[in-house]
């Protein structure tokens, strides 16, 4: 139990960090939504592979996540 509340933790940081960066993007550079998600994708194609499998099985589970990609 103790596990999953680090990374429901780990969950809740990633998404506030993402959506700052998205707002970021957008308001400063006046990015599309398309546009914003090629460049994620980059960014996390840029992680090492341990850290960019962490933040995919937190994607895959995390309700915020899937909020956003319906959006």
């Amino acid at each position: 139990m103790v596990d999953e509340l680090v990374d429901l933790t780990w969950a809740i940081v990633w998404d506030q960090i993402m959506a700052a960066f998205e707002a970021a993007l957008h308001d400063t550079l006046d990015l599309t939504p398309d546009q914003v998600e090629a460049l994620y994708q980059a960014f996390l194609q840029k992680l090492p592979a341990p850290l960019r499998d962490r933040i995919d099985g937190l994607q895959k589970s995390s309700p915020d996540q899937k909020a956003r990609k319906a959006a």
